[in-house]
């Protein structure tokens, strides 16, 4: 619970994140919610990352999140790990470095 951040000048959404344990994950939601109850989602297998070993890096554009108020954010959520049948998974996600770039 942020609160009410205010990341609407940033460009970028930054996470570090390794599926070793998780081999089938094709589908997995970011998603950012705002104090009113708005949010917004993008899909972390529509984008492509750069591999560093087992860790793959995404770069998110936030322009990419485009409902939702990204001036009073108050939550950032991981949702829903999805095999491409749609079937959802359970087991271990490692994630590091999560940031944003202005």
């Amino acid at each position: 619970n942020f609160g009410s951040g205010d990341i609407s000048e940033y460009s970028t959404f930054v996470i570090h994140l390794d599926k070793t344990a998780m081999p089938a994950l094709a589908r997995f939601g970011i998603k950012f919610e705002d104090n009113s109850g708005g949010e917004t989602e993008v899909n972390l297998a529509s984008y492509t990352p750069v591999m560093n070993g087992n860790w793959a890096r995404y770069e998110i554009p936030m322009s990419h999140f485009p409902a939702g108020n990204l001036a009073q954010v108050k939550f950032l959520g991981l949702w829903n790990p999805q095999n491409s049948s749609n079937a959802y998974l359970t087991g271990m996600l490692y994630f590091d470095n999560i940031y944003l770039i202005k």
